[in-house]
């Protein structure tokens, strides 16, 4: 920044353009609210991230059913009925039950599967599938702190536009006063006064629409962080934080690096990795399944005394082989099934590596061109502001038309509040950086 551009700014021209001043202070009431505070709040009360953490626990749930498999399988059984009772003449007065009149019972069986090679790999990539629930949970949530930073960073500046339309109506009513007065010294045209007054119409209008974008993006922020709409919180400068933007951009040799580490940090593709190695596993035990399977079950029953059980208990121990010789290609089109969604994985994670490193040059170039564009507009304010000077100097001395001034005063305020939206989009393109580069997270020290 030049030296003329540091006294425009400190001296009051566009004060509200700098980030030292966007917490809204003297205008806005409310509860304080700080950017950590909004990502803390997020992560705590968004629905979208308590949902994620429902989908990591299905996924535990789901191991637990696959590893259920290599356990052994305990059941317990009771009853009681009644029926007629058939008995056998043994001869000598003695009879023989044959069927009790009261039958009842009350035993236990163990199973376990002995040998079935299928659950081994079933079991692995039910695990991987846990693996990759809890790092989408990760990217999850590090996506909806990035959003609410991006709110954050939207309200912060939809606020500080607030400032800066009132202060242009406050220069609008001031020019007005000022024609009307050389309308009664004769030393203005009844056009400049048309002139002035529709600029001030103009800026109240404008005044009107920064505030409802300020409410809504107030609103949008509270949504996110998991709160009902409507409250209005002074936000913090984001000096005070972290989260303000760098004066410089990586270099070509550190993008080169970042995104090489991006490989390894974006916990979306470790979701992805995670899930190809759960569909090569779903692909072996499919392989598995043309295998037979061997199992052990063993029963006890306690019941009334009879002619098949007189001592009133019965045992058994059996050994099981189940060998699919045919099921009319079920078990051929689930290999097929496994064989395609492991490729489709694979593919899956080639086309996001590829993605993720165009996303983080992109926006690498996205954030050099916001430190382009915003030292661009800070010359352009400082242009706009001398050259406003200068025709207000010249239209006092009778050497230029209220036109001239005009023009000037527009040309000040779009430069004012141009210079304003290139800090915003140089702050999101910061932080879509970190993002992209899969530093966010760490960067701020939020999430999981």
């Amino acid at each position: 920044m030049s030296a003329r551009t540091g006294q425009l700014l400190l001296a009051g021209l566009a004060p509200a353009l700098l980030i030292s001043v966007l917490g809204g202070e003297g205008r806005a009431s409310g509860p304080p609210l700080t950017f950590e505070q909004a990502l803390a709040r997020a992560g705590a009360a968004n629905e979208d991230v308590a949902m994620l953490e429902e989908h990591v626990k299905q996924a535990r749930a789901v191991r637990l059913q696959v590893l259920s498999g290599l356990l052994p399988w305990l059941s317990a059984t009771a009853s009681i009925g009644y029926t007629e009772e058939v008995s056998l003449d043994m001869g000598g007065g003695e009879t023989r039950i044959i069927v009790p009149g009261e039958d009842w019972g009350w035993g236990g069986t163990v199973s376990l599967q002995v040998v079935n090679l299928a659950l081994i790999p079933s079991v692995h990539a039910a695990g991987k599938g846990v693996d990759a629930a809890e790092a989408l949970h990760a990217h999850g949530e590090e996506g909806v702190l990035f959003a609410t930073a991006q709110s954050y960073v939207t309200a912060l500046f939809a606020g500080a536009a607030v400032s800066v339309r009132e202060r242009e109506l406050e220069t609008r009513i001031k020019r007005r006063e000022e024609v009307e007065a050389r309308m009664q010294a004769e030393q203005a045209l009844a056009l400049d006064l048309k002139r002035a007054e529709l600029q001030v119409l103009e800026a109240q209008q404008a005044v009107e629409s920064a505030r409802v974008d300020a409410i809504l993006s107030m609103d949008a922020l509270c949504l996110i962080m998991g709160e009902e709409p409507g409250i209005t919180y002074v936000l913090a400068p984001l000096e005070t934080s972290a989260a303000a933007a760098p004066e410089g951009a990586p270099s070509e040799a550190e993008l080169a690096e970042e995104i090489e580490e991006s490989l390894e940090e974006r916990s979306d593709l470790e979701a992805q990795q995670c899930a190809l190695k759960s569909a090569k596993a779903e692909k072996v035990s499919s392989w598995f399944t043309l295998l037979p399977t061997l199992s052990l079950s063993a029963s006890y029953a306690q019941g009334p005394e009879s002619f098949r059980a007189p001592e009133g208990s019965t045992w058994m121990v059996f050994f099981n082989m189940t060998w699919a010789i045919f099921d009319g290609g079920y078990t051929a089109g689930k290999i097929m099934e496994k064989s395609s969604k492991s490729s489709e994985a694979l593919l899956g994670l080639t086309q996001m590596e590829k993605v993720v490193k165009s996303q983080v040059r992109s926006t690498w170039l996205l954030f050099r061109l916001g430190l382009a564009n915003r030292e661009t507009a800070m010359k352009q304010l400082e242009v706009a502001s001398d050259a406003y000077e200068m025709a207000e100097e010249r239209y006092r001395a009778g050497l230029a038309t209220g036109l001239e001034v005009d023009d000037a005063l527009d040309a000040q305020a779009d430069a004012e509040i141009g210079l304003l939206g290139q800090e915003m989009n140089l702050q999101l393109a910061w932080l879509g950086y970190l993002r992209a580069s899969g530093q966010f997270s760490d960067f701020f020290e939020v999430g999981s």
